[in-house]
């Protein structure tokens, strides 16, 4: 299979239905999870926290263990939808996630209804904040590839 832009915006699309919270289109145990995981306090508090008091990872990993469940659940949610799309194809996936990167995938499909201000797949923002998203998945992933090395 060749890489193609398609391929990486029907890719973004999916997984933003399933993993962004402002699309609200979260099934009722992807949305459980997701609450339960980053709701009362956001991973990466956690994990800033215990990298800053050294007791990182082993204490992070401890402390996530009442959602190791949830993790596990939304962690196999995304390798599903990787699958679906890349069908292990590393160098294409690689591409799509350069140029979500890089902000350049317009969405212009018609079936996905995208607000105007949507249809680039990019990290949101929180303007003026930085994006969250990398550093609330970079503590998520790590939670979950942690548990198996301890």
């Amino acid at each position: 299979m060749d890489y193609s832009t398609d391929i990486a915006i029907n890719f973004w699309y999916e997984f933003d239905n399933i993993f962004n919270p402002f699309y609200n289109k979260l099934d009722s145990e992807a949305r459980k999870a997701w609450n339960k995981i980053f709701g009362e306090e956001d991973l990466i508090n956690r994990w800033r926290r215990h990298r800053l008091l050294g007791t990182y990872p082993q204490k992070y990993v401890d402390e996530l263990s009442s959602l190791s469940n949830e993790i596990k659940f939304l962690a196999d949610e995304q390798l599903r939808i990787l699958e679906d799309h890349f069908h292990g194809d590393l160098n294409i996936e690689l591409k799509a996630f350069e140029d979500f990167g890089q902000g350049i995938l317009y969405d212009n499909n018609k079936e996905h209804k995208r607000l105007l201000g949507d249809r680039i797949h990019k990290m949101d923002t929180g303007w003026p904040q930085p994006p969250i998203g990398y550093h609330r998945w970079h503590a998520f992933i790590r939670a979950r590839v942690n548990e198996f090395r301890i």
